[in-house]
């Protein structure tokens, strides 16, 4: 498949040069993510002083999984690692892998206390009408973004 011709591609290149080649790549989905050039992206910069938030980070943890094959956990882009760090942890990760030896752990943290939840039954909810649903919604968007309530057509949606 193209992600172990990927990851071939890699492991072929000099152990020195592997993060480098990772961390521009990790550059360039990171672009498509928030919509900037490549070349923009700094990757000393800890991501969160990028502009990369919640949303993003998960979009862009699954671009990196579709591209070069490693997971990559959304939670290692708030502990302020620029890409750099980054692609030199996944180059680690994957020349351990290559070489059957497994990828050095995290640090572990204590597991947070168990929360517990008390459910409460309340009253049974209608099931809703859908094209009442959708022409609330579309009456409030037009609402909010033409300065006053108006009138739909929504006849022609299902």
């Amino acid at each position: 498949s193209g992600i172990s011709a990927l990851q071939a591609e890699v492991l072929a290149l000099p152990e020195d040069q592997r993060a480098d080649v990772l961390t521009f790549i990790l550059a360039e989905q990171l672009a498509l993510v928030m919509g900037i050039d490549a070349e923009a992206v700094d990757v000393q910069t800890p991501l969160p002083e990028l502009g990369l938030d919640s949303l993003m980070a998960v979009e862009f943890a699954a671009r990196v999984g579709k591209t070069v094959g490693l997971e990559l956990s959304v939670l290692e882009f708030g502990r302020g690692h620029g890409l750099a760090a980054i692609g030199g942890k996944l180059a680690a990760g994957l020349t351990a892998r290559a070489a059957g030896v497994p990828a050095p752990a995290e640090p572990s943290t204590p597991e947070p206390a168990p929360i517990e939840i008390e459910v409460i039954a309340g009253p049974a909810y209608e099931p809703v009408d859908s094209a009442l649903a959708v022409e609330s919604a579309a009456l409030a968007v037009e609402s909010a973004t033409s300065g006053g309530p108006r009138m739909v057509d929504t006849t022609g949606i299902n």
